[in-house]
């Protein structure tokens, strides 16, 4: 899977590839490989030659941000609509709201129908990628429009998951 993905004001190019419990990823033409262990929800840990990095992975509240934290150090981090080339935060911010996927997944849960109020910050559906639930939010007041997916279906990074106008 390709993502670009935005921390601050800086763009990464990030590619995963997971087998079993093998990764390989790809970070802005660095590559790391190991192996990847998953002791909890929203904790990783990789094994990169004799090194060992733990990441604990969380939703920021509000937004459709995720907070990556690595020792000491945080950050919170985008994944980019790739077709649009802007976050789906930024997508909202006027006119028509799509809602996108932020990374491959199930969908777990619809939190709205077409026709419901929407304020912003609320969850309209729920994905779940790599045994975490991320909630996609409104990202301003609104009516959806359209919900193209249901509970089960499998998406992929940047699909289109709903409409809100």
């Amino acid at each position: 899977m390709k993502v670009e993905t935005k921390i601050g004001e800086t763009t990464h190019t990030v590619e995963i590839d997971e087998q079993a419990r093998r990764f390989r990823l790809d970070v802005d033409g660095r590559t790391y490989d190991g192996e990847l262990l998953r002791p909890r929800p929203g904790v990783y840990t990789f094994f990169v030659g004799s090194r060992v990095v733990e990441a604990h992975v969380g939703s920021v509240p509000g937004t459709e941000a995720v907070r990556v934290k690595v020792g000491d150090r945080s950050a919170d981090v985008l994944v980019i609509d790739r077709k649009h080339r802007r976050t789906s935060s930024e997508a909202g911010a006027e006119g028509r709201q799509v809602l996108v996927a932020p990374m491959p997944g199930k969908v777990v849960a619809v939190l709205a129908e077409v026709g419901d109020t929407v304020e912003r910050g609320r969850g309209v559906l729920v994905v779940e990628a790599m045994k975490m639930q991320n909630e996609v939010k409104a990202a301003r007041d609104g009516v959806v429009a359209e919900i193209r997916v249901a509970v089960g279906d499998t998406v992929n990074a940047g699909q289109v998951l709903a409409i809100v106008d």
